[in-house]
């Protein structure tokens, strides 16, 4: 083998190599940003939704408004707390508190959502129909 040949065998595997060690580096910096992602997306619906429920509720009772969100992939779960909307994304909890008692729920699915709030009696606020 002539030393040309040795060469750029040489500086292929050399380049083979830094690709290899590169490669997994990109791939974990793209699940980590998708990660952080859709958290950021989750807590902009739940505020979306906030804002709406406490705009239709210092209304007065019997206002409603209706808030589009986007709901992003990897919602495991929605649950309300009395007064706190809360997604679990990546075992992680989001939370918003509202100013009243919330009744109904948020979709988990995955794409964009028209959520009706409505004011009700006793200041409770209702998501959904």
């Amino acid at each position: 083998m002539s030393k040309r040949g040795q060469s750029l065998l040489e500086s292929f595997m050399l380049l083979i190599i830094i690709i290899g060690a590169v490669m997994p580096i990109l791939f974990f910096s793209a699940d980590k940003l998708g990660s952080s992602f859709r958290i950021s997306q989750a807590e902009d619906s739940l505020n979306n939704v906030a804002i709406t429920a406490r705009a239709v509720s210092s209304l007065g009772e019997g206002n409603s408004d209706i808030s589009v969100i986007s709901i992003p992939e990897g919602i495991e779960d929605f649950y309300v707390d009395h007064d706190t909307l809360i997604f679990i994304v990546n075992n992680e909890e989001i939370k918003v508190k509202l100013g009243g008692e919330i009744i109904g729920e948020l979709p988990t699915v995955a794409g964009i959502h028209e959520i009706k709030v409505k004011s009700l009696p006793g200041g409770k606020i209702k998501l959904g129909d």
